[in-house]
Order: structure tokens, then C-alpha cells, then sequence
């Protein structure tokens, strides 16, 4: 039996009821998004510890940004971006009910927008 590990939830918890400037939280979502704004060369693997690879991207990813941001802002970024990367890959996938409504209702205009912003990586 293969052993799992909790990074998601365990981040999720650190966030919400430790630091949420200190724990950025840990999806294989976001970790995705972050691979694809860092590139090869600038994406930080850990085979042994996923998440301090992932808080070495995140900080990576904060730094090249270059104007002040916050671990929050960061996380709800790559949260929606995920969500909108997968929502354009399959349609009819499982993401966030509010976020699909967003995505499926938006006006040309605001497709758009979101398109510029979010639609990396397609």
C-alpha cells in the first residue's frame, strides 16, 4: 500500500489557522501553474519534500513579479488560474462550481479579459 502524504490539506490548515503569509497552500493545481510561469530551468523539484519545493517556487515566482504581493493574493492567483487552465482543457471537468459559472457565463468581453490574464499553457 502506497503511503500518502497531506500536503494539500496540511498547507491548507498551516495557512488558514498558523500564518497565512508563512504557508502558501499546496495543490497539484498550483504547483502546475507554477511550473509553467518559472519554465524548466526555474521550477525547483524535491522528490523528498514536495511542499519545500513548492514553497521555493512560490517564493521564486513572488520575487520575479517585482511589485509588492502577498502570499494570499499569490495563492488566490494560482487557485483561479489552475481552475481556468483545466476548465479550458475539458469543459465538463470537476473544478469549483462559482469558478465554472464565472468561466461559462462571461460575456465575450469578459472571456476575453479572463483569456489574457489566465489562459496560459493551453
Amino acid at each position: 500500500m502506497k503511503k500518502r502524504l497531506h500536503y494539500s490539506f496540511a498547507s491548507k490548515f498551516a495557512h488558514f489557522f498558523i500564518d497565512p503569509e508563512c504557508f502558501p497552500i499546496y495543490d497539484s493545481y498550483a504547483d502546475r501553474t507554477l511550473r509553467y510561469h518559472l519554465g524548466p530551468t526555474g521550477y525547483v523539484s524535491d522528490p523528498n519534500n514536495r511542499y519545500r519545493a513548492f514553497v521555493r517556487n512560490f517564493c521564486a515566482l513572488m520575487s520575479r513579479v517585482g511589485s509588492p504581493l502577498t502570499t494570499r493574493e499569490l495563492d488566490r492567483y494560482l487557485w483561479i488560474a489552475s481552475q481556468y487552465h483545466s476548465w479550458r482543457r475539458n469543459p465538463t471537468g470537476r473544478i469549483n462550481t462559482e469558478l465554472r459559472r464565472l468561466f461559462e457565463r462571461s460575456t465575450p468581453e469578459e472571456a476575453a479579459a479572463l483569456d489574457a490574464i489566465l489562459g496560459h499553457g493551453r
